[in-house]
């Protein structure tokens, strides 16, 4: 189509006489070419239909081969799924961790305290020296301000040993008073929190050795049925 739209066909191509002597040429299809049936391939395509059939090598579908990996049945006994009892292990690892974590905790909190310790000291030695400046280093002056506080501080001792006299005592000193009342019941509740936790320690520990217990009787009855089926299979086969 696009070689005769540009025209690079021959000059015959383009004659009318040629398209007429074309049209004239032309013969339509009779009536009866029309209605003459097509040819029976059927019998040939069956031939050759059952041939490949033949020829073809079967191919086994197996189902096998497809889709995931059924569960062998299995002799051994399966475990329960769900909460186990910890065993001695489990506890001592328990254990183990909580007293890491303790002193892990009590060892922050004691340098935390020794932290603010020193910057109190810091602080309160800053504020003495603004109110009440120190004698400077070496100074007779800085030796009996030494003496002085050391005397302070071995006076300020004595009295915490030797106590107050009775006549200067407070009532609640001698008599008690709802603090130490409150004391004595935090001492109480701590007293029991610890035997409830020793109860539950110990309860956990029978627990942990009943159920390895059971766990070795389980075991050796399970090897001895398979030493006792191993047997008479040995028999069975020996002696019908």
């Amino acid at each position: 189509m696009f070689r005769r739209n540009r025209g690079e066909l021959a000059e015959g191509w383009y004659d009318p006489a040629t398209l007429d002597r074309a049209r004239q040429n032309f013969e339509p299809p009779s009536v009866e070419d029309k209605g003459r049936e097509s040819p029976d391939y059927t019998q040939g395509e069956g031939a050759t239909g059952s041939a490949a059939q033949e020829t073809q090598p079967e191919v086994e579908d197996d189902d096998d081969e497809y889709g995931p990996t059924l569960p062998q049945p299995s002799s051994a006994r399966v475990g329960f799924m769900g909460p186990t009892i910890p065993r001695m292990q489990d506890l001592e690892l328990k254990r183990e961790t909580a007293i890491e974590d303790a002193i892990a905790s009590r060892g922050e909190s004691r340098d935390q305290y020794r932290a603010e310790l020193r910057s109190h000291k810091a602080a309160t030695r800053h504020l003495e020296d603004e109110i009440a400046p120190r004698a400077e280093a070496g100074t007779r002056e800085r030796q009996l301000e030494k003496r002085r506080e050391v005397a302070a501080s071995n006076r300020a001792f004595a009295d915490s040993r030797r106590g107050d006299s009775p006549d200067g005592a407070r009532d609640e000193d001698i008599m008690g008073g709802d603090n130490e009342l409150s004391a004595l019941k935090q001492e109480k509740e701590k007293d029991q929190r610890k035997k409830n936790e020793r109860e539950i320690r110990r309860e956990e520990i029978l627990r942990a050795r009943t159920a390895e217990r059971e766990e070795r009787v389980q075991q050796y009855r399970q090897k001895e049925e398979e030493t006792m089926s191993f047997l008479q299979a040995l028999a069975k086969q020996r002696f019908g």
